[in-house]
Order: C-alpha cells, then structure tokens, then sequence
C-alpha cells in the first residue's frame, strides 16, 4: 500500500491516507500489568515487536531491577524514548516484579515534537495506573543550544544527522544533568537516539559514571562505535553483552563495573 500511494498521491496526503488506515484498524493491547498500548503506525509495530514481543531490552531491565533494594527509588532514563514502549515495558516488568508503582521513576526524553506530542497523549491515556513518567522535549547530545531534527514518518528514524528536507524542526538540547540532579545514581539508562549517542557519551561522563546499568543502540554506520564503547568503559561501565546485531546497530547491554 506504502508503494502505490507514493506513486499516485502527494506526499502529505498519501501520508494522511495511510494514518486514517491504522486509526480506522484501532489496534491495540494491554499488558499483563494493565498498561494501554495503542498502535497507531508500523513504526509503532516495528518498536512494539522489538520490545514487548522480541523482549530484547528484557535482559537489562531485569538486571537493573534486581540491583534495586526494595527500599529505594527505580530510577530510569530514556533518552529517545519515541512514544513510550520502553518506559512502559519499565513499568510492565517492575510491577510483575512487585514494585510499587510510587518506587519506579522514568524521565522519558523525546527529540521530535511529533512524536513527542504522542507520547504525551500515551502517557496520560495510562494515567489510571498511577505512573511516574516525566516526559522531556529535548535533543540528547550536547549540553546547550540548539539542534535540527528531521521527524521521519516511520517514527523510530527520527534523527539530528539527517536533518534536511521537509519536517525539520528547530529543538534545543537539554542538559540531562540538570534532568538528574536530585539523582544519586540512575538504575537504568537507555540509549537509542539514532547515531548521536557518540556526542551524548563524551559529554556526560559523570551521568555515565552514576548508572549502574545501561542498554545503547549504537548505530555504527553513524558513529563510532568503538570509541563509543571506550568511553563508556572509562566512565566505569563495563560490556556485558551485545544482546543484537543487525543492519548496522548494535544493541549493547553495560554494568557498571563495581555491580558485576
């Protein structure tokens, strides 16, 4: 349908076209922990299979839980958190877990306005379930000014390296410090912020130095890998496993060195 729509119809209206088709379909799930997940777009169903279905990000969710005392806050960074799966996945296996919700906390960092906006709205449609999940509008990489971002239709491609063309938006970089500040340590931080993970890595080695576990997308084709994985070594985290690779992206799971 994508290909035939491209050919007969202007941009804007074949894409209005095809989100009137999934709005039409309503799908939909909840969670065995109650959470409301809509999916509205296959870049939801692509995100949605990778971490409700695949499980990938399972694996450093776990672990990050099982390093939290009961006593103690759950505290969670999700940097290019997109329309919230990983943050509700977060909240999915922490109350399967027997955490509290009050226990979690989840600063949920999106870059595109679009998207942004949508998580938003999933975030409040969930609000019955007493979730703590702050969402941000903010570039993640350097620690001030201002950044172009083109929104991708498919949404997970959302990306400041690739900002020409049409939906481009002006957006200003948050500083994640600031974001954190009242945070002795972050339980968990998630990366996956679409090849500019090199630039947040060497300006946030201190963040880095207080996470205990930590799961990067890293995108090789847009940066480099291996000097991303050095620093984040020198920051005190060490690779555990590369839990997936395909077209380009390795998905790394790190601990911080003194929790192994």
């Amino acid at each position: 349908m994508k290909t035939i729509l491209k050919k007969i119809l202007p941009r804007r209206l074949a894409s209005a076209l095809r989100k009137l088709c999934w709005d039409v379909l309503g799908l939909s799930l909840t969670t065995r922990s109650g959470l409301h997940l809509d999916i509205k777009s296959p870049g939801d169903w692509y995100i949605l299979k990778e971490i409700f279905i695949n499980c990938e990000y399972d694996q450093a969710i776990q672990h990050a839980i099982k390093l939290c005392s009961e006593d103690k806050k759950f505290r969670v960074l999700d940097l290019g958190a997109n329309v919230g799966y990983f943050s509700f996945r977060v909240v999915d296996l922490s109350l399967m877990n027997s955490m509290e919700p009050s226990q979690i906390e989840i600063v949920a960092v999106e870059g595109d306005p679009k998207t942004y906006k949508d998580l938003v709205q999933r975030i409040d449609l969930n609000s019955a379930n007493r979730l703590s999940i702050r969402p941000v509008l903010g570039l993640v990489g350097s620690r001030g000014g201002s950044g172009s971002i083109r929104h991708s239709e498919f949404g997970p491609k959302s990306s400041i390296l690739e900002s020409h063309g049409n939906d481009v938006y002006s957006v200003p970089f948050i500083d994640l410090e600031k974001q954190t500040e009242t945070y002795s340590e972050i339980d968990l931080l998630k990366c996956d912020i679409e090849g500019a993970e090199e630039l947040f890595i060497e300006n946030y080695p201190q963040l880095l130095s207080r996470t205990r576990v930590a799961v990067f997308e890293i995108h090789r084709l847009l940066c480099d890998a291996d000097r991303c994985i050095k620093m984040l070594e020198d920051a005190g985290l060490r690779l555990i496993k590369k839990i997936k690779n395909s077209k380009g992206t390795d998905l790394v799971l790190f601990v911080r060195r003194s929790e192994v």
